[in-house]
Formats: C-alpha cells, sequence, structure tokens
C-alpha cells in the first residue's frame, strides 16, 4: 500500500498449531481432536511462510502480521514468529471456533483479516501435516475474492501490482504472474528458515498478541465450528500394519534373482512391460485407446445459471469427474476416477458425467465418453488452454449451477487440490481432500469418504450431510478400478459458458521435464534412498536401478536436509504421499514420518543392512545386504529378466 508516497507491502500470514503426531488425542463423541493438554508446535510448512515473509520485508519494506486461530496456549507458537521478527501477531479464539472444518476456518480467517483492513500479500504453508488437505489456502482466497498461487516454490518478482512465483507441478514448473492483493501458499524448499537469537525469544515473550473472539471480528456463529462445517467426521480408526515381511535370504546373486522370482509370480514385471508399452510419465497415451471408433455426437446448449441452495439438495443428481488435461494429454488419474466414478454412479443408479476444459478437446472429450461417462461436458475456449484457478473455478461452478450433481470428484493433483478448494468455498459445500477409499451410504444417498490424517496415524471416514455437491479430491493411484468401454459412445455436450474478459492470473512460462522436479506422484514405481546410501556419490547406482523399471527417485527427509537430492523428491510427511505398485527403499530406516508417506504401496521392498529396521515392518519382501553390494546384482538381473519377458 501507498503511505505518503512510499510503497510498502502488508503481508499476513497464516499459521496453525499441530499436534505433534506421537501425542495424537482422539475426541470418542466428536471425532475431532483434542487440542487442550495435547503438546503442540508450529506446523512445519507455516514456519517458511513466516521466513519468507520476513525476506519480502527485507526487500520490499513493509510489515509483516501473523495470524493462527485456535486455542489460548497457541500464543507460544506466535511469540515463536514474533521472535523470528514478525511485526504482530494475532490470536482468533472462540469456543465456537471449535471442531472447524477447512471451509469454517476460512470463513473466521476471512472474517479476521477484513478486520485487520488492510493487505496486499498472504502467505500460508502449502498444506498442515495435521489434516494434510491443502484446502484453507484457495478456499480463503475465494472468501476474500482475490487470486493466488499454490505450491510456490520461488518468488520470482514482486512489485506494487503483482507478484511473479514459480508452481510446483507434477512434472516440471510455470511461471505465473498475479495482480496483487493475492495469496500464494509455499512449499519447503522456498527458503532456510532463520533460528531467532535467545535475545529475540527473551523479547517476543513481553509483546501482547492481540486476541480476537467472533464478535471482534463480526462472524456469523452459524458458519464456525462444528455448527458451520459442511463436512462430518463419522467414523476414525487407527491403522494397523501388519508385520508381513518376508526376507530373502542367500547369496547375492541368489537373493536378487529370488525377489524378482517373486515379483514375477504377483504378475508385477507385467506391469513393467504395460508401462515401457503403454504410458509415459506424463499421462495415458490417447492412442491405447484408439481413434474414434463411433461417430463423435456434440450437442450444444446455451448457459442457465441457477443459484445454489444447500436446502435443496434432493435436486442434485448424478457423479461428475474432472478430466484433468494438459498440453492436449489426459492425465491418468482422470481414467481413475472414470473407474470409482463408475462404480459408484451404478449403484446410485445415476448418470456419470465427465467435465474437461481446455482448447481444441474434442478427441478428449471423445476418449471419455468411450470410457465410462455417459456424458461429457465439454467446454473448449482459447482461454482454458492453460490452467489457471480462478478461470476455471469461475467455468466449473457455472456448470455445477446449471446442471447439479450430487457428487464431484476431482485427482488430488497440483491442480486439483488448487481448483476443488476454490469451487467448494465459492459453493460453501463440503470437501473432502485425499481420499484413498469412496463408497455410498444408499440409504441417505451420502458419498462415504475416507482419508488418512496426521501422517497416516488416523484414518477417518467423512461425509456432507446437507450441503451440495458432495466434493472430494482422490489420491492418484489410490483407488484402482477397471473401466469399461462403452458401445455406443456416451454424448458428448458443448457447454457454453461466460469466459471472463479480464482475469487477474496468467500463465508466463511453462516447463517440463527440464529440472530435477519429478512425477512422484503418479509414478508407478518409485525407487528412493535413506541415509543408509552413505553419500551423494552413491546416488547413480539407485539412479540406474530406478532407470531400468522406468521409475521415479524418490528420498527421505534426512537426505534432502542433507543436501543430498532436491526436495521435489521428498516422500513422507513434510513431502509427498505416494501410492506406486512397487516402492523399493534403499537404505531407508522407516520412521513414521517417511512411512506415513509411502505405506499404502501395492509392493514394498526393503533393502538394508539393519535387520532390525523398522522398514521391515511394513515391507513385503525385504533383503538384509549392503546397498552397493547388492543393488548392482538387482539391477543386473532386472534388466535381464525385463528384456526377456518383453519379448514374450
Amino acid at each position: 500500500m501507498a503511505r505518503g508516497g512510499e510503497y510498502i507491502l502488508d503481508i499476513i500470514v497464516c499459521i496453525k498449531a499441530v499436534p505433534e503426531t506421537n501425542d495424537l488425542k482422539i475426541n470418542s463423541q466428536s471425532n475431532t481432536v483434542v487440542r487442550e493438554g495435547t503438546k503442540s508446535v508450529i506446523n512445519p510448512f507455516d514456519v517458511y511462510a513466516v521466513e519468507e515473509g520476513l525476506r519480502i520485508r527485507e526487500r520490499e519494506g513493509g510489515t509483516v502480521s501473523v495470524v493462527s486461530m485456535g486455542i489460548l496456549s497457541s500464543e507460544a507458537i506466535l511469540r515463536e514468529t514474533i521472535a523470528m521478527g514478525a511485526d504482530k501477531a494475532i490470536l482468533l479464539n472462540d469456543r465456537c471456533f471449535g471442531g472447524s472444518d477447512t471451509l469454517a476456518t476460512a470463513y473466521i480467517l476471512s472474517r479476521a483479516i477484513k478486520k485487520i483492513n488492510k493487505f496486499d500479500l498472504i502467505i500460508c504453508g502449502r498444506q498442515s501435516i495435521d489434516g494434510d488437505t491443502s484446502q484453507v489456502g484457495p478456499e480463503l482466497a475465494e472468501k476474500l475474492n482475490i487470486p493466488h498461487i499454490t505450491c510456490v516454490s520461488k518468488i520470482e518478482k514482486i512489485s506494487r501490482d503483482s507478484i511473479v512465483c514459480r508452481r510446483l507441478t507434477e512434472d516440471g514448473y510455470e511461471i505465473i504472474d498475479v495482480s496483487l492483493p493475492a495469496l500464494i501458499t509455499v512449499t519447503k524448499g522456498i527458503n532456510e528458515p532463520r533460528t531467532p537469537r535467545i535475545k529475540d525469544k527473551l523479547k517476543a515473550k513481553n509483546v501482547p498478541i492481540r486476541i480476537l473472539n467472533a464478535e471482534d471480528i463480526h462472524a456469523d456463529i452459524n458458519y464456525c465450528g462444528l455448527k458451520g462445517s459442511p463436512t462430518k467426521v463419522i467414523k476414525t480408526f487407527t491403522p494397523f500394519y501388519q508385520n508381513k515381511c518376508e526376507i530373502i535370504y542367500g547369496t547375492l546373486e541368489e537373493k536378487a534373482k529370488e525377489l524378482v522370482n517373486k515379483l514375477l509370480a504377483r504378475d508385477a514385471l507385467s506391469e513393467f512391460r504395460d508401462i515401457f508399452e503403454e504410458q509415459d510419465n506424463s499421462g495415458y497415451n490417447i492412442q491405447r485407446f484408439g481413434s474414434p471408433m463411433f461417430p463423435i455426437h456434440i450437442e450444444s446448449k446455451g448457459p442457465q445459471i441457477i443459484g445454489y441452495d444447500s436446502n435443496l439438495k434432493n435436486e442434485y443428481r448424478g457423479i461428475w469427474i474432472f478430466g484433468e488435461q494438459k498440453n492436449n494429454t489426459l492425465s491418468s488419474i482422470t481414467f481413475e476416477l472414470l473407474g470409482t466414478g463408475r462404480r459408484l454412479a451404478d449403484k446410485l443408479g445415476v448418470p456419470l458425467c465427465a467435465v474437461i476444459f481446455g482448447e481444441d478437446i474434442e478427441e478428449l472429450a471423445h476418449v471419455l465418453a468411450q470410457n465410462s461417462a455417459d456424458k461429457v461436458y465439454m467446454v473448449d475456449h482459447p482461454s482454458l488452454k492453460h490452467y489457471i484457478d480462478e478461470l476455471h473455478t469461475d467455468v466449473f461452478v457455472q456448470l455445477i449451477r446449471k446442471h447439479k450433481p450430487e457428487i464431484v470428484l476431482i485427482g488430488a493433483t497440483t491442480y486439483g487440490r488448487s481448483l476443488a478448494p476454490r469451487i467448494a468455498s465459492r459453493l460453501n459445500t463440503g470437501l473432502t481432500a485425499d481420499c484413498t477409499d469412496l463408497d455410498i451410504d444408499l440409504e441417505k444417498r451420502l458419498l462415504l469418504q475416507t482419508r488418512p490424517a496426521f501422517g497416516g496415524n488416523l484414518i477417518a471416514t467423512i461425509i456432507c450431510p446437507e450441503a451440495r455437491p458432495q466434493i472430494s479430491t482422490v489420491r492418484p493411484n489410490a483407488i484402482k478400478e477397471k473401466i469399461a468401454s462403452r458401445i455406443p459412445t456416451g454424448r458428448v455436450i458443448r457447454e457454453n459458458v461466460t469466459i471472463p474478459k479480464y482475469l487477474r492470473s496468467k500463465i508466463v512460462e511453462t516447463v517440463s521435464n527440464e529440472t530435477e522436479i519429478v512425477n512422484l506422484i503418479q509414478a508407478e514405481i518409485i525407487v528412493s534412498v535413506g541415509r543408509g546410501i552413505g553419500c551423494p556419490e552413491n546416488i547413480p547406482v539407485i539412479e540406474n536401478l530406478a532407470k531400468i523399471l522406468n521409475g521415479a527417485i524418490g528420498a527421505t527427509r534426512a537426505v534432502v536436509d542433507l543436501g543430498w537430492i532436491d526436495y521435489s523428491h521428498q516422500i513422507g510427511q513434510t513431502g509427498k504421499t505416494v501410492v506406486p505398485k512397487i516402492y523399493i527403499a534403499c537404505g531407508i530406516s522407516g520412521a513414521i514420518q517417511h512411512i506415513t508417506g509411502m505405506s499404502t504401496s501395492n509392493i514394498i521392498i526393503a533393502i538394508n543392512n539393519d535387520p532390525n529396521a523398522p522398514i521391515f515392518k511394513v515391507a513385503d519382501y525385504g533383503v538384509i545386504a549392503n546397498l552397493m553390494d547388492f543393488i548392482p546384482v538387482l539391477t543386473s538381473e532386472l534388466a535381464n529378466k525385463i528384456e526377456n519377458y518383453t519379448k514374450k
């Protein structure tokens, strides 16, 4: 904001106190986390958000205000940010805030920020390690009617009118320019947070923390807490890891041969063959489904905007999936959603519809119509060539208000985790993130959404009983179901929507596969390295194994923190959550923070010279050996077997 001819930036950083995962308590009545009496720490991703705000202030001038919603003991984490250098801190505390889901949280934060009145930039951590939803940032931006960018790994430039950021995607990154005021969510690798000095910590103890309640921020209590939360947790349980590991013994050569034979026996190498022949890392090859076998039937319909009313839920029928595409290639999660959506639609006795946006996408729409979709709503426009949060949200909401689906499924990708919260926030409906299982309560016509939380230490089943549509993002590779080809093909309907003339966001540049960023989320095979690798010079040995399997390289936090490999490879509580068909853990001890990011892999192979390593408790197969001795032997054996197998 300009003051007396001088321009300074007013920055707000939103942070959260999260319980330590080994100190977790659940209220059996409400199925919510017990915060009182539980040791809490500042959410790790939020520390990077605070640091980035401070760095911007130091470069550009301005103020940094930190806002958190929580119990009174949350003052402690706010004082940590004051010690780091924040100018002031605000705690939102009211009994009516308790039990808020992400939508209610975003509403409360928006009311507080409107009371603060002046801001140019809001910074949030990419996600919290308790809920792990990545929803609050985009939902807050929608409530404030400002643009947002998620997964920011670098701020390229900032001025009085705009901010240019680098956003990580599954296959690279994008440079995005948005006008201010705006909101960004930042990743772990964006900076190295400072450690406060002792004198700064002592000084922070005497800085007053402003405490605001619902009345202070003019919040409607009907939109706060459990009362204002459209989603409800109906069941929680702790996952049970059965010690199923089969240790493979013998010489190095015997171990390698037996391991490969066991994979062959489970038909795992046929999946490797499919990867070589039918799929690349950017998504499904359309040619796999053939050129159009049937005439393309496209209907044109004009817009019919209908106001949303959550009390009219019986008017909502049908299941939708979002057909995510990039560079006119459908992502693999799109086909996973078609399989899941078909099962759910058949159970409810309703149509399955796909929604797809882009430029020159008729062929893609036809592929969806051939593969399980009864209808495909297509919006083909040059403005939709690249994914833009505001624009895609606006178009999607227009279609939802017009056709009124009862369930919407979106992939939990970079785009999906940014799009779904903004849609839910605009419609004031419930959203459950990162689902690993979906089912239907037929009696109540409710979507049963199951997802991990608190670093995988808890599994929750969530419903959205009243608001519509019920929206879920689905973790890639988590739910595998067959897709039925349709004869005749489903209908492709060209929708006419209103495209905004002015957009506050624009894609400046898209970079794919030119950096160390890897598509771990959609990888079928991951070879991961831990500190047991010994030194960074040994990583090429692991890369050779990954290459022969057409796999991606993962890593533990310890390896990333040592600087041996880029953060984009990190798997675990503060990294990525993956569900590959094959996960090979090389020199990984098996800390719970890492296991939570990979424990649902289909086949887990642990290679470690420590027979007591915890990783063996979650592995299917274990090899006790020195990595540098065993990995080259395994690589050679796999190369020979795969070569022979693919010749069949």
